[in-house]
């Protein structure tokens, strides 16, 4: 399938925002668990809802637990700053 460039962007942002915040915290969760976030541009859209699925197939897979949490109104730059920063100074990894 040939997703428009802009949908390709998205995922890769989300993806690299993902992979930045496995590097971030301090430490194993209490349960012992890795716990990530994912932080997308969107939540409700279709495409951000096929993303939290493939996000929750991985952590399954990965045996990993995820926070799934975005701005509201989608594409809320300064809301998704935020949620970044307060996510990466609490319970993620």
């Amino acid at each position: 399938m040939c997703y428009p460039w802009s949908v390709l962007s998205r995922f890769a942002l989300a993806a690299v925002v993902l992979i930045l915040l496995a590097g971030c915290g301090d430490g194993a969760a209490a349960s012992g668990r890795l716990r990530l976030a994912v932080v997308p541009k969107g939540t409700a859209h279709d495409f951000w809802q096929s993303v939290h699925a493939g996000a929750r197939q991985a952590a399954e897979s990965l045996d990993v637990d995820i926070d799934w949490i975005g701005p509201q109104p989608e594409g809320d730059r300064e809301a998704q700053i935020r949620l970044v920063e307060t996510l990466a100074n609490g319970k993620v990894q």
